[in-house]
């Protein structure tokens, strides 16, 4: 904690001379001393090299046992992008495709690499569902699919087979 220079003096005139007041003489020469010893520091000036602000978000969730919270860091544009390319890059889909807003009926893999994604985001951060439709170009109900709809099951031959 840094003190002020009245803060400083009056802890100088507490220690050396029991709460008497000191003279303005004393008082001027320390604050000659305080102002020769701030300008000796050699202070380098701060560089920042990345500055982002991370923002919690606290759930409070009710279970048997009694409430807990939960804290989640909110969603940045930045953030939603970077986990974009990263699905894209593990599921092998290229990332314009993924983003591009729907027209009609998206490829079943798409639909099915946008819900991991949308699920991935709202187990590990703060999303706004608004924040997903920009993201998307789609409206709140497809969003909606993506997190509560189930996984696609397509037909070959008679039978049914899930994808993963």
């Amino acid at each position: 904690m840094i003190m002020t220079d009245e803060l400083f003096i009056k802890e100088i005139e507490d220690y050396f001379f029991e709460g008497e007041p000191m003279g303005e003489y004393s008082m001027g020469r320390i604050r000659g001393w305080l102002k020769k010893y701030r300008d000796a520091i050699d202070v380098p000036d701060p560089v920042i090299l990345h500055k982002e602000k991370v923002v919690y978000v606290e759930k409070i969730v009710e279970v048997d046992n009694g409430v807990w919270t939960e804290q989640k860091p909110l969603a940045t544009p930045n953030e939603i992008e970077r986990e974009g390319r990263n699905i894209c890059d593990a599921y092998g889909v290229d990332y314009k495709i993924f983003v591009k807003a729907k027209y009609g009926k998206s490829t079943c893999a798409i639909t099915e690499v946008r819900k991991k994604f949308v699920r991935h985001l709202m187990e590990n951060y703060a999303v706004e569902r608004i924040r997903l439709q920009e993201y998307f170009g789609v409206d709140h109900t497809t969003i909606s699919y993506y997190i509560n709809g189930k996984p696609y099951k397509r037909k070959n031959n008679g039978t049914t087979k899930a994808l993963s």
